[in-house]
């Protein structure tokens, strides 16, 4: 689903005054909270083919997700979604356990990871809405896409919805994901605007 104008001015706009959500601003949202759900806003760079690299091209996303105080609550949601979808999907599972993965949670937020010296906030989107732009205007996926890799072109106009756990060979569509702190401008969450 697509982005209007209005929240696409207002997110790059925030993305380029240079505020960002802070690894503390994270932790404290999530003090004491096991599960809570947030509306976010983030631009995220996209990497294009080097015969394009002068081109600046930008996907734009406000997202609502839930965040994780502690690792119990996110991995019993995440279990729960996994069971969940992958019955939606004809597949009669009734046990799945989560693993552990690349990056490193925080001992105090679980929604603040890191790999190396980058941070990022872990999260499980509830329905997201996104537009791309490129030098600053609005486009379409297929002018994107027209400025990208074979492969990543691939990636960007036929996405994989369902996934398939590689120990498991279980299939669903429970999404997780990491985006960079810096990235992220705008939160929204217990009645207050954390980030703006």
């Amino acid at each position: 689903m697509y982005l209007e104008q209005s929240k696409v001015d207002e997110i790059l706009a925030q993305h380029q005054s240079g505020q960002c959500l802070q690894a503390s601003q994270l932790r404290a949202l999530l003090a004491g909270a096991g599960v809570t759900f947030a509306n976010l806003g983030w631009v995220t760079p996209v990497a294009v083919a080097a015969a394009h690299r002068d081109h600046l091209v930008q996907k734009v996303t406000a997202c609502r997700a839930m965040l994780f105080g502690d690792a119990l609550a996110s991995r019993e949601v995440y279990r729960r979604r996994v069971l969940r979808t992958a019955q939606a999907l004809g597949q009669e599972v009734t046990e799945f356990e989560p693993e552990s993965a690349f990056y490193q949670h925080d001992d105090t937020c679980y929604s603040l990871v890191s790999r190396g010296e980058q941070q990022y906030v872990y999260l499980h989107p509830q329905g997201a809405r996104s537009q791309y732009v490129i030098d600053g205007a609005v486009a379409t996926r297929q002018a994107v896409a027209d400025l990208l890799t074979p492969s990543a072109r691939k990636l960007l106009l036929e996405p994989q919805s369902v996934i398939t756990n590689q120990r498991t060979g279980i299939q669903h569509s429970a999404h997780v994901r990491v985006v960079k702190l810096q990235n992220v401008v705008a939160v929204r969450a217990r009645r207050q605007l954390w980030v703006r």
